[in-house]
């Protein structure tokens, strides 16, 4: 039975100073994700943790087409939605980079994620097509409007 696709959230629980490694939620080696779904990483209210930011590795491919920019700027949430035409069952590497609060060290994390196939993905597709379709055509709309301007 294939299993529903659905965004997934991600919590830094905990920083752990002498390893630097984090404790996630879902606490998985490996996380999965979705393909056309958003994937959101938060602190907790009651982490060590004071912020961090998120940067693809060199040797890896990106899986995120929106929302995830890599920054030297260091956030409390950052979010990302992962492509629709990514190979399912594919791994990707990235790091996080966090601080703990009240220290200007920044500490880095390797954590995983698995793009797993989505029994959804044909309506999504045709979603986002329709999306695509549709702002695509306003703009042309807005275009040709602004040419026929009236004369003054």
């Amino acid at each position: 039975i294939p299993q529903a696709s659905y965004d997934r959230t991600i919590k830094i629980m905990n920083g752990n100073l002498i390893d630097s490694t984090l404790l996630l939620e879902p606490n998985l080696e490996t996380i999965n994700v979705y393909r056309l779904r958003k994937v959101t990483w938060i602190i907790d209210s009651s982490s060590n943790v004071d912020s961090f930011r998120i940067e693809k590795k060199d040797t890896s491919q990106e899986i995120f087409f929106f929302g995830l920019e890599q920054s030297s700027h260091h956030k409390i949430s950052a979010w990302g939605t992962v492509y629709p035409v990514i190979r399912k069952d594919t791994m990707f590497s990235y790091n996080i980079y966090w601080k703990m609060s009240g220290e200007t060290t920044e500490r880095k994390f390797d954590p995983k994620l698995a793009v797993i196939s989505s029994s959804f993905a044909p309506m999504e597709w045709m979603i986002y097509i329709v999306y695509a379709i549709l702002a695509l055509l306003s703009f042309s709309v807005f275009r040709t409007a602004k040419k026929i301007a009236p004369v003054q």
